[in-house]
């Protein structure tokens, strides 16, 4: 579950941001990792050679290789990047659009994945398509995308630890494979045949493992 996993329309101020290149000793590094993001998400990662990327970012391969032994190095190092991206984005989002108390950001953080699940471009999880596309496990690309994975179920645990959750890191490990099995079905289906039972199946966990919310707050509810 990465919100391109989240990359909802930007036409909100409320919505995560085009991301802006952050601080780095090589400019040229950072624009081959953000150029190369953009491509895979888009077409994939084996559709995009890496005389596509050279072209558009408008270096010579001599070049490339100062930065990165290889295409495969420059995925894997792609796939770091968006992970950490991604992760510091959406805990920006949450605390802009319902502060900090964790139950609102949990329920927000369905909420943030229920638009990209109802989006007009849908591309699934950049993770779990990186993760079936270089399918060997030993493959450091395979690698670099599960520990994504583990680091999205790590900032829901932390959320489900101070929203008072019987068992924090249950709670995250169901919550995430609800969201997989809906971003695997959304490929197949369309979003209305999914959204209402994560929305439900959601719900159903919110009250099994988080404590009785004074205000009512539901996760299919406006805070």
């Amino acid at each position: 579950m990465s919100p391109r996993t989240p990359r909802p329309a930007q036409a909100n101020s409320d919505q995560l941001p085009t991301r802006v290149p952050v601080a780095d000793p090589s400019p040229t590094r950072q624009k081959l990792i953000e150029t190369a993001e953009a491509l895979f998400d888009t077409e994939g990662f084996h559709a995009v050679g890496l005389d596509r990327i050279l072209r558009t970012v408008g270096i010579s391969k001599q070049a490339f290789y100062r930065h990165f032994e290889s295409k495969e190095d420059l995925v894997a190092d792609v796939i770091h990047w968006h992970d950490r991206w991604w992760r510091d984005n959406c805990r920006k989002l949450l605390a802009q659009r319902v502060g900090l108390d964790a139950r609102r950001q949990l329920a927000e953080f369905v909420t943030l994945l229920v638009e990209v699940l109802e989006g007009d471009v849908f591309r699934g999880c950049f993770f779990m398509n990186a993760v079936a596309q270089f399918p060997n496990t030993s493959d450091p690309i395979h690698q670099a995308a599960l520990e994504a994975k583990d680091n999205i179920e790590a900032m829901i645990r932390d959320m489900a630890l101070g929203a008072g959750a019987d068992d924090p890191a249950a709670f995250a490990r169901e919550l995430g494979i609800l969201f997989e099995g809906a971003f695997a079905t959304r490929h197949i289906r369309p979003p209305e045949h999914v959204v209402p039972f994560l929305r439900r199946m959601a719900a159903t966990l919110f009250a099994q493992r988080l404590p009785p919310s004074g205000n009512g707050l539901a996760i299919d509810q406006p805070a």
